[in-house]
């Protein structure tokens, strides 16, 4: 079915009030309407229609839900303030029409709203763009995919998040129009990919882009099957956004870093009023964890920690101890990682780093291969060591962390082995206070 008209009633002249409208269907489609005369009537007492002309569809045995917003006017004649407008969908208020043409007009029950119009901020709507408590931490990214070009197979990496955030809206709705200024990070040790995307929280593709040759990203134009203007942010709300990347490496990207920058200062957003939002109305930055990129080799999941200690007595020491359960995925290759030394562990004295821990301890875990140096982890397997720390201590509060794993993709000891230190300040035990 073609939905094509919805008529709202309301107990006063709408223009009155409002300037113009909103319509977003199923939470991506949005429009943006003046409020006209030629679109009312009066058709009783303190009682006038609105006839908004519309054009989306309804699949059979399917349900869209449709979000109408109006915006009110920045200058207001009306005696009574605050104004109590009833709005509501009279029986009939939805019309559509089938392949045939025939039309068809809703049943359902009326139903009305109070809307309070009142002096407001509607007009001076502001944002705050922050880094997302779910943003993804560093990590290695394996390529997950290969594509062959002639003699040459690329690694590449496919839809890898690598930066949430989100924008958080006060004083009045604003439409989100474009993103500009998203900027990767360049230089030797970096990484800038072929592809950016930005997403929604419920995982829509609301646009992409191919950065430019400084790393910079503009997203100035959002999909949508319903000529979408722009993204609503509704006034007093939090929308969540997701960075992901396509790209693809070379043997030589392996090690290198992504990491990308969104700053509020690239958010234009339209007003309800029709002006675009200031600058000095935009506040705040959100900038990725560290992504590492290689065509094979380890991811590293911390999957628990426990903590212990034992306090001082006339024949011993105070001590912290905890376990740290940490799986090893290997992609595309076998890894290996080495029988000692390859878990670099650190205390924390006081909520400082105070050094490093000497006595560290782990064993084969179930699934790996023991080798001549180093424990064999067959591609596309994971395994969990269960990695040992403890640290004698004087009189303070301490912690023990993860500071750097070592691994290789050949049977090789500690010394000549990769590292990977993005866990560092991350993987950090709970706090014990020794005495």
């Amino acid at each position: 079915m073609q939905v094509d008209q919805i008529i709202l009633e309301f107990n006063d002249d709408p223009q009155k009030y409002f300037s113009n409208m909103m319509i977003s269907v199923s939470e991506q489609a949005v429009r943006q309407r003046l409020i006209e005369q030629k679109d009312i009537v009066k058709i009783g007492e303190n009682k006038y229609a609105l006839t908004i002309w519309s054009d989306f569809s309804v699949a059979e045995n399917t349900t869209r839900r449709l979000r109408i917003f109006l915006a009110t006017k920045n200058y207001v004649d009306s005696v009574q303030m605050p104004a109590i407008i009833q709005i509501g969908l009279p029986a009939q208020g939805v019309r559509a029409f089938d392949r045939f043409g025939n039309y068809y007009y809703s049943d359902a029950p009326v139903f009305f709203r109070n809307v309070i119009i009142n002096r407001s901020y509607a007009g001076e709507a502001e944002i705050t763009l922050s880094k997302n408590a779910n943003s993804p931490l560093s990590r290695n990214i394996i390529a997950d995919s290969k594509e062959k070009s002639f003699t040459t197979t690329i690694q590449k990496i496919d839809n890898a998040t690598l930066l949430v955030f989100d924008i958080k809206t006060t004083k009045g709705q604003l439409i989100l129009n474009e993103l500009n200024d998203v900027n990767f990070e360049v230089g030797d040790k970096y990484l800038v990919p072929e592809e950016v995307y930005l997403l929604d929280d419920e995982g829509f593709v609301l646009s992409s882009a191919i950065p430019d040759n400084n790393g910079k990203v503009n997203f100035r134009s959002f999909y949508s099957l319903y000529f979408l203007t722009g993204y609503p942010l509704p006034k007093n709300s939090t929308k969540t956004f997701f960075i992901s990347i396509n790209d693809a490496l070379a043997e030589d990207d392996n090690g290198k870093v992504y990491r990308v920058a969104v700053d509020s200062a690239g958010v234009v957003a339209t007003k309800y009023d029709g002006q675009k939002l200031e600058n000095d109305k935009k506040s705040g930055i959100a900038v990725s964890n560290d992504a590492y990129a290689y065509t094979k080799g380890p991811v590293f999941t911390l999957a628990s920690i426990a903590t212990s200690s034992t306090q001082a007595s006339p024949s011993a020491s105070s001590t912290i101890s905890a376990t740290f359960n940490i799986q090893v995925q290997a992609k595309n290759g076998d890894v290996y990682i080495p029988k000692t030394d390859a878990f670099v562990m650190k205390c924390g004295k006081n909520n400082m780093e105070a050094g490093f821990v000497p006595y560290v301890s782990y064993v084969q875990p179930s699934g790996a291969i023991s080798g001549t140096d180093a424990y064999k982890i067959t591609a596309d397997s994971t395994v969990t060591f269960a990695v040992n720390a403890t640290h004698v201590g004087s009189v303070a509060t301490y912690d023990l962390r993860v500071d750097e794993i070592k691994w290789a993709l050949s049977d090789v000891a500690a010394d000549n082995a990769n590292s990977s230190d993005y866990m560092s300040g991350q993987w950090i035990s709970n706090a014990v206070y020794l005495q």
